[in-house]
This record gives structure tokens, C-alpha cells and sequence, in this order.
């Protein structure tokens, strides 16, 4: 069927609190990636950009994070990269891959290694058929325990032939004493991160914490994970454009709230053209079912995410925005993957763009617990490619492909 994006028209920030500027602008860039990470070792100040490119020099070492959250992450580059020609339209995916866990019913449910390792090559199987520009992850293992101590970022990147990837550490425990019993299935060391995956080149880099929900224990918040935001900003010939990768509060809506605002706060403080995806962890507020879900007792009857953060973002345009998020009927769906009921992931765009298409990748199946939302954009006044690029054919009986 063909829809229209919602867009907003600009609307003040009304309903968030005032806040200060959620990071202040360092345009320090170029050089090696050895002293751009050697600037990252000593710079305190969260917002300092890094570029990750393609056959620079070779970090052989286990993968840390600096004072200001960035990932020290080796890349070589490799034969299988597909070049990006077409500089007219944009493809982005958002997908939560779970740590390369697949499908848990409780956090605390152990994997093999070996399970993990067939987890992630199904987790690239799915990015290669998507043949996305950029992929925003959420929930990327990059040195942790409980998944061998694999670098998912670089596996992922490799065998879906990305040349470019950057990542920003949300999660940097040496031991997490979680689930509390029997010590045995301790998670221990955790090191992950959320990460931006690009054909084009990446040549900068921020990360923007959001505060930790204040109904928390303050030793529970000790231990417990960073919900941010990373930006990156992507050279596309002679455009520009900044990729915003979000993931929001799971448990506590009043936090997940104030997140809202700081990352509208974050977005809008952005010239560039941008795209903003990721895992809000909340459904739209025109959703029919916003409780009595079969896989958890959660409720959104109250919750004000994405009204917040539509408020915030002013004339965006939003994936699915016209569409119900948890009607049956439409494949608008994205968790359980098993069983999809409600939309928590989402995708947004500022007017630079125009959505030509968007759909939900069911055919990404129990990869992860999230299925992957892909959307196809190109820049306002561009006229539509003479041989557009091809999207992922639907499933067999499968109508989720949504052209607006």
C-alpha cells in the first residue's frame, strides 16, 4: 500500500525539561587512526571523534575502551566489500542482534560457544541479504565473558564485507556478580557497545550517556548497563550526513522519558542531515496493545517515549509513522521475533531525506530477539535513480515491503 511518513510539524519541547547542551561540538579530526586514538587516550571530554578507516594501521590487542567510551577497535578491511554507487539513495537498518544470544526467555540463560558462534554467522547471513549502506547494532558483545571474549563488532563487519565501523562502550565492567546464584553463571567481565557498521566512509565520532533510572539501588547502578547514544558522521561523495544509534531503558519508564528528551536535545543539536534508528524500547503511542503481552508483563499504557521524542525532533519523518504498531495484520512488528506484538524498534529521518520504503526484515527470524527494520531514504531533490538499487525480496506470501 502506499502511505506518507508522519511528519511533524516543529513543535516546541514543551514536555521535556530544560536541559544543557547534551555535548559541545570538537571538529578535531584527520591524521592515523593511531593518534586519532592516541588524542582518544587523553582527551576527557566525551565527545571527541574518531575515524575508523579502512587498511590504516593494525591494533593487535584486546579491544579497551578510553576514558571517553570509544572503542579501540582493528580493522583491516577485506575483498568483500560491495561498493556503494549509488550516492542518491540511502539504505539504513536498526537491529538489536542480543549479544549474539538469540532468543532468551530469561537474561540470565547460558549459551555455548559454539551456540554463539552459529548465532552470529546467522546474524551475518541477515546483513548481507539486507545489503544495507549503514547498520545501526545495539547489543554488541565486543570482549565479554559471556560470549568468549568475541569481537562481534569485527566478525559481523567482516563477513558482511563492512569497511568502515566505529562502536561506543555502554557497558565496561570488569565483573558483573549477576544472576546472583550460583556463581557459576556469573556474567563477569562485560565489555559491550552499540556499533555503527558503513560501506562509506566514517570520519567522525561522539557518544552521548544517558542518566541511569533513579529507582535503582545505587550499587545496583554500579554494575548496571549505559542506555546512550552514538553519532557518527559518514562522508557520502560530497555529502555529509550524521547516523544517530540509540538504545533506551528497558525497565523503568520514567527514565526512558527523561532519555527521550535528552536525545531529542542530542539529535536537534545536529546541522548535518541526519537518520536516527535503534531500539527505543517502547511502542508508538497510537499502538492497540500496550499490555497483557505473552512474553512479558510489561505496560505502556502510560508511557511517553515516542510522543516525547516525535515532540522533540520537530518536522522528522518517521518510519511506519501513519501505520498502527501492533496491528496484527500489518508487518510493522519487530519483538518478540519469535512472536512480534509490539514495535520497539524505530527509525527517524530530518527533512533532508524523503522515505521511499521501509519494511521489517521477518525473514530475519530467530537470529536475535529483535527483528531488523530497513529503510530506504534519498536526499531531498534528488531525482529517483534511473536503476534504483534492488531491496531484500519479501518472503514468499510476505507483503512487508511498505512503499510511501
Amino acid at each position: 500500500p502506499k502511505r506518507s511518513p508522519r511528519c511533524f510539524s516543529d513543535e516546541k519541547l514543551a514536555k521535556c525539561p530544560k536541559m544543557d547542551p547534551c555535548f559541545r561540538r570538537d571538529d578535531r579530526v584527520g591524521g592515523s587512526a593511531l593518534e586519532l586514538l592516541e588524542n582518544a587516550r587523553s582527551t576527557k571530554n566525551n565527545t571527541l571523534f574518531l575515524s575508523f578507516l579502512r587498511k590504516q594501521e593494525s591494533m593487535e590487542k584486546v579491544p579497551k575502551s578510553g576514558s571517553n567510551g570509544f572503542l579501540e577497535v582493528p580493522f583491516r578491511g577485506n575483498d568483500k566489500v560491495r561498493s556503494g554507487n549509488d550516492k542518491r539513495n540511502l539504505t539504513v537498518m536498526t537491529y538489536n542482534i542480543a549479544h549474539g544470544q538469540g532468543i532468551k526467555r530469561n537474561p540470565w540463560d547460558a549459551r555455548t560457544q559454539d551456540y554463539t558462534t552459529r548465532k552470529l554467522r546467522q546474524l551475518a547471513d541477515v546483513l548481507v541479504g539486507a545489503n544495507a549502506d549503514v547498520v545501526l547494532l545495539q547489543e554488541v558483545d565486543v570482549h565479554s565473558a559471556r560470549t568468549g571474549y568475541t569481537d562481534q563488532a569485527r566478525f559481523l563487519a567482516e563477513q558482511a564485507g563492512y569497511p568502515y565501523y566505529a562502536c561506543s562502550v555502554l557497558w565496561d565492567k570488569n565483573y558483573i556478580p549477576f544472576p546472583y546464584w550460583p556463581p557459576s553463571r556469573h556474567l563477569g567481565r562485560m565489555l559491550a557497545a552499540n556499533c555503527v557498521l558503513s560501506r562509506y566512509p566514517i570520519v567522525a565520532h561522539a557518544r552521548r550517556v544517558f542518566a541511569k533510572p533513579r529507582s535503582n539501588p545505587f550499587w545496583y547502578n554500579l554494575a548496571y548497563i549505559d542506555r546512550g547514544a552514538q553519532r557518527v558522521r559518514i562522508r557520502i561523495g560530497d555529502r555529509r550526513i550524521a547516523v544517530v544509534n540509540a538504545h533506551l531503558e528497558a525497565f523503568d519508564q520514567q527514565a526512558r522519558r527523561e532519555q527521550a528528551c535528552d536525545l531529542a536535545h542530542f539529535v536537534q543539536s545536529i546541522d548535518d542531515p541526519w537518520v536516527l534508528g535503534g531500539d527505543f524500547n517502547a511502542p508508538p503511542p497510537e499502538a492497540e496493545q500496550k499490555k497483557d503481552f505473552h512474553d512479558e508483563p510489561a505496560d505502556y499504557t502510560s508511557d511517553q517515549t515516542l510522543e516525547l521524542l516525535r515532540a522533540g525532533l520537530g518536522a522528522a519523518c518517521e518510519a511506519f509513522g501513519e501505520l498502527d504498531g501492533t496491528r496484527s495484520d500489518l508487518p510493522t512488528l519487530t519483538y518478540p521475533a519469535d512472536r512480534p506484538n509490539r514495535r520497539l524498534d524505530h527509525v527517524f529521518a530530518s527533512s533532508h531525506f524523503v522515505m521511499t520504503q521501509t519494511r521489517v526484515l521477518r525473514e530475519a527470524g530467530d537470529a536475535s530477539d529483535h527483528l531488523p527494520v530497513l529503510t530506504r531514504l534519498r536526499f531531498s531533490g534528488s531525482p529517483p535513480a534511473e536503476t534504483p538499487q534492488k531491496s531484500p525480496e519479501p518472503m514468499p506470501g510476505d507483503d512487508t515491503a511498505l512503499s510511501f
